[in-house]
């Protein structure tokens, strides 16, 4: 019977935000990944995990060589346990703040509801040394959902967050470059967001304001750039994709 305890928040939907660490959550966390041999599990195994699980390594790998703490948001779990299997200590009269005490017998108790990509990145730092098993990461546990409420929060983070464009932010960013205003800090965590192999993305932007705005290139006025109140006939990210050819090309960037 093994036992665990984490001092967190108790929030009002029932979870608790805690921080947790890594070597507890690889050994004990999965994916209820679908299998349609059984009918079982709920999630899709996308062919693209491997590749992003290695992108969240690597993004953790730049922000230790920066010094710079990694920002992987918190993941979203359900302690897949029986009644009576855990326990919550409050510390204060509200019972806001305390400790969630877990003992169970399942080796594989915490199914990740959101985050299962950064699982296997964290993972993979895991077994590469980057990290060691005491680094800890922020996490909301909910406690003994059935699998209709967990495949319900599933969909509910799934469904009501959307992708959000990154041009505006990319624009922002390639103009406070240009003007020299972002210090050493602030450089080291841009820097270990976007790695130098994707760094053409501030040239693209540069170039692509350049002939929006300048009167006499066929794109004049032509690029819907961001919080446009016109519409125009190319989006700033269709254009920097376009780009990309000629700003990330080796042979091209030697000469």
């Amino acid at each position: 019977m093994a036992k665990y305890e984490f001092l967190g928040k108790k929030n009002r939907d029932g979870s608790f935000s805690v921080s947790i660490q890594v070597g507890v959550l690889v050994s004990t966390a999965f994916v209820d990944y679908y299998d349609d041999a059984t009918g079982e599990g709920y999630q899709r195994d996308e062919k693209i995990r491997t590749a992003r699980a290695k992108q969240i390594e690597d993004y953790i790998r730049r922000c230790l060589e920066a010094n710079v703490g990694p920002k992987l948001f918190e993941l979203t779990l359900n302690a897949r346990i029986g009644e009576g299997e855990s326990q919550y200590e409050p510390l204060d009269e509200e019972g806001s703040l305390g400790f969630l005490m877990v003992e169970t017998e399942k080796p594989k108790w915490l199914s990740v509801t959101d985050g299962g990509t950064r699982l296997d990145g964290i993972s993979n730092a895991l077994a590469h040394n980057l990290i060691d098993a005491s680094w800890t990461i922020d996490a909301r546990i909910f406690v003994g959902l059935d699998i209709p409420e967990e495949i319900g929060q599933f969909l509910l983070i799934n469904e009501t967050q959307k992708r959000v464009r990154t041009d505006l932010s990319l624009r922002v960013v390639q103009r406070r470059l240009d003007e020299g205003s972002l210090d050493d800090y602030q450089l080291q965590v841009l820097s270990s967001v976007i790695p130098k192999a994707d760094q053409w993305r501030y040239s693209a932007s540069r170039i692509a304001g350049s002939m929006n705005s300048t009167p006499d290139t066929p794109w004049h006025e032509l690029i819907q750039m961001p919080n446009d109140k016109i519409t125009r006939p190319v989006k700033l990210q269709a254009f920097l994709t376009s780009l990309q050819p000629l700003l990330d090309n080796a042979d091209l960037t030697e000469i």
